[in-house]
């Protein structure tokens, strides 16, 4: 694998850069999410950034373009990475992620700041490779809001966008059962009510412009997130919506990762 060379990326004695070689770097990655849990605070049921099970980074590692990631390594040993992710958002702004870590043995080294330098001047190229880009951002979600991680995207001018919170609760023996005023309803996601599921979704403030408050959208989209059902990658039966009569005003979404059950609202 030939090393990669940026001015972006500091000269540290026994350190060398490169693109990932594919499923074999799985396991040393793992490890490094091993080392970086406690320090980052890695919320193993997290909806943006659990800790990776050796499967779910054979998958990534399959999946990602290696021209959009780096890995960092001392030896053998892969001490920090960083890849690169990118979508339209609803608002036609498109999001240009950058994720990456770096053991905490091997911080205040620049590693962490060459490695978001590398890739936000690869995430340039990429934009200017859009024909579709009218306007964009770069975009990061750190675990913790007293982290590294955090401090650095801080200081290289970032600002905090939105914050996601987890609960988590262990004594399920005394739930209370939900009860609503007699105007609302709760339905589980049927087939007939994927559409209405999918545009409730996408509608933050069900504003009186059609029948649920949504302007037209895209019907490729809708199509790619009805093949989330079809091919059994979300199960319905754990996804509900709640009524005011006739209009949707909330979902709350469920699934079993693992032992541990996640609710999303």
């Amino acid at each position: 694998m030939t090393a990669i060379f940026s001015p972006y990326l500091p000269v540290l004695e026994g350190v060398t850069y490169r693109q990932p070689r594919g499923v074999e770097d799985a396991g040393a990655l793992v490890a490094l999410f091993e080392a970086c849990r406690e320090t980052d605070q890695i919320v193993s049921v997290s909806t943006l950034e659990s800790m990776p099970t050796l499967t779910d980074v054979r998958e990534l590692l399959q999946q990602i373009d290696p021209a959009n990631m780096l890995v960092a390594c001392a030896g053998e040993e892969i001490i920090g990475f960083v890849r690169l992710n990118w979508w339209p958002e609803d608002s036609g702004t498109w999001a240009y992620l950058h994720m990456g870590r770096v053991v905490p043995t091997w911080r205040g080294r620049g590693l962490g700041t060459g490695l978001l330098h590398w890739a936000e001047e690869r995430l340039r190229a990429l934009v200017s490779s859009n024909p579709d880009v009218e306007k964009w951002e770069y975009a990061a979600n750190p675990s913790g809001l007293k982290t590294s991680s955090t401090e650095l995207l801080q200081h290289e001018g970032y600002h905090q966008a939105w914050t996601g919170v987890i609960y988590e609760l262990y004594d399920l023996a005394n739930l209370s059962q939900a009860s609503f005023e007699a105007e609302y309803s709760v339905s589980t996601i049927r087939p007939e009510l994927y559409r209405i599921l999918w545009e409730a979704q996408h509608n933050e403030f069900w504003a009186d412009q059609s029948a649920f408050g949504i302007e037209a959208m895209d019907e490729a989209a809708y199509q790619e997130y009805l093949a989330n059902f079809e091919q059994g990658r979300v199960d319905p039966t754990l996804w509900y919506l709640l009524f005011a009569g006739e209009r949707p005003v909330a979902t709350v979404q469920t699934s079993i990762i693992g032992n541990i059950g996640v609710i999303g609202l």
